[in-house]
């Protein structure tokens, strides 16, 4: 200021003394009006930033704001009342609630009040502004440069006076600062824990290892009391009243239909069974000179009635005997798909009249091998298969053949094989391993102690795949082979001679057909 008056030779008059007096006043008003506004802005700010410092805000507030005064009183009473109840309860404790809600509204007065304060502040400073406006209208005929003056001074005594309200201000919040304590006290450090409290790890693997064991044990004596299929020889024998004649290994190559297959591997396990069922026929059979009927018979389809019955007339008619195969099995035959010739003439046109015997007959590519199929489905094939031309088609064959092997119809379906079964030299019921049913075994009991067939003779087919693996694999069956079905022989299904390789099998195969076989 001192270098402005310097520079520009200001000297100021009577009149411009009652002018300047004037506004001075003014500006005194202006400014402190700015001042008292500077400072709300300043507690509102203050308050934005620090909302739970209500101690250091209460000692810095002047008296001339009573309103504001008791609403930090109070905010500060809430705000300790809220802190001691945190410690004994929760923060979702409907007290602790009922505290947050007021804590709020108090809040809220305390900023409205603010502003409601500094729009007071705001309306009274304008008004001063208009007055110091009227005033400077009449300095239009004072020169520009005091008119600077005028606003270089009045922007100097603002600034002073801002600088003396911050100092003092800051005196203020320095001794509140210092005087600050807090209400929390620490007791004893927390301890870092070593080990998780939930959840219990050993105990939850404990708990899974037992009801994995539970569930296996539950799984496997589920699995022994709804077993039902027939898995080894031992059953067998113990079930029923029927003779053993041999079992027939599982054939590993893939078959649509049943194939005559000993004459294409004749050192393998399955031609060597045949080979030894066929040695067993003759224990069965009353004499050797008479010819031999033999009948094939199961008791459901699937179980390789026509697969045992086309191999076993194979397997003799390589032994030397003039053997003939016939399809009786009038209602869903099969004999003509294994030797891959149509089903035109056959059993039931001989019988009724239409072809003769040797129109009927198929030579094999064996020499010694003859077959006749079904022919044609009758609508009655019980009354074919129990009339007297049955009989006397027999008998003929037996005048011709050294062995007539007859496939019959599953006796478990229908009673058309009875018949034949009664008349036949060797009567062989075939069951399949992991296949047949427990049950099926009271039929032949029925077949034996009721009809009286005691030279009734099991097969058991399909020995060796699934559950029945294990009994087939360490010689429990029951036969005459060199290498296979032999008591105590713990063999692996393969003979010294035989040209098949075995196939092995994992840890886990060969352990769960163990468990199976107790079953």
């Amino acid at each position: 200021m001192t270098a402005f008056k310097q520079a520009n030779g200001i000297s100021i008059g009577s009149i411009e003394s009652d002018i300047n007096t004037q506004l001075k006043e003014l500006k005194a008003k202006q400014d402190e009006f700015s001042l008292e506004y500077s400072t709300l802005d300043y507690y509102r700010k203050y308050f934005i930033q620090y909302q739970d410092s209500t101690r250091l805000l209460s000692g810095i507030v002047d008296n001339r704001y009573p309103g504001l005064s008791e609403n930090i009183v109070r905010l500060d009473d809430l705000q300790s009342r809220q802190k001691q109840l945190l410690l004994k309860l929760s923060p979702n404790n409907p007290e602790i609630s009922n505290i947050n809600t007021q804590i709020s509204e108090v809040k809220k007065n305390l900023l409205q009040s603010v502003l409601n304060s500094q729009d007071e502040v705001r309306q009274k400073s304008d008004e001063v502004n208009k007055e110091i406006e009227q005033y400077l209208g009449n300095y239009s005929n004072v020169p520009g440069i005091q008119a600077q003056y005028i606003r270089l001074s009045r922007l100097s005594d603002l600034k002073e006076k801002y600088y003396l309200l911050l100092l003092d201000k800051k005196s203020a919040f320095s001794i509140t600062k210092a005087g600050f304590v807090s209400d929390y006290t620490i007791l004893k450090k927390a301890d870092v824990p070593t080990k998780p409290i939930f959840p219990n790890a050993p105990l939850i693997k404990l708990l899974g290892l037992v009801s994995g064991l539970l569930t296996c044990i539950i799984l496997i004596v589920v699995r022994y009391l709804l077993h039902h299929k027939i898995l080894s020889i031992s059953e067998i024998t113990r079930y029923s009243d029927a003779g053993i004649l041999g079992i027939i290994p599982k054939y590993r190559q893939p078959m649509d239909v049943s194939k005559l297959v000993v004459n294409k591997n004749p050192k393998s396990v399955l031609s060597e069974c045949f080979r030894s069922m066929r040695t067993n026929l003759e224990y069965i059979s009353t004499s050797k000179s008479n010819p031999q009927l033999i009948a094939v018979t199961s008791t459901v389809a699937g179980e390789g009635k026509t697969f045992i019955a086309v191999n076993m007339a194979g397997i003799m008619a390589v032994g030397g005997k003039k053997v003939i195969l016939i399809d009786f099995d009038l209602r869903k035959p099969q004999l003509h798909k294994a030797f891959h010739v149509d089903n035109q003439k056959g059993v039931s046109t001989i019988l009724i009249g239409k072809f003769g015997l040797e129109d009927c007959i198929h030579h094999s590519e064996w020499e010694n091998l003859d077959f006749i199929t079904s022919g044609p489905l009758p609508p009655n094939p019980a009354e074919f298969i129990g009339s007297k031309k049955t009989d006397e088609l027999i008998n003929k064959l037996k005048e011709i053949y050294d062995v007539v092997v007859i496939d019959t119809p599953p006796v478990g379906i229908v009673t058309d094989a009875l018949h034949l079964i009664k008349q036949a030299d060797v009567p062989l019921y075939i069951l399949r391993a992991d296949y047949s049913s427990r049950n099926f075994l009271n039929n032949v009991n029925y077949l034996v102690n009721d009809h009286g067939i005691t030279k009734l003779s099991i097969v058991l087919n399909d020995m060796g795949e699934g559950a029945s693996m294990y009994t087939y694999n360490y010689g429990y069956g029951y036969g005459y082979g060199y290498g296979y079905g032999g008591y105590g022989s713990r063999s692996y299904g393969y003979d010294y001679y035989s040209d098949e390789m075995p196939v092995k099998k994992n840890f886990l195969f060969r352990t769960v057909a163990f468990v199976k076989s107790f079953f």
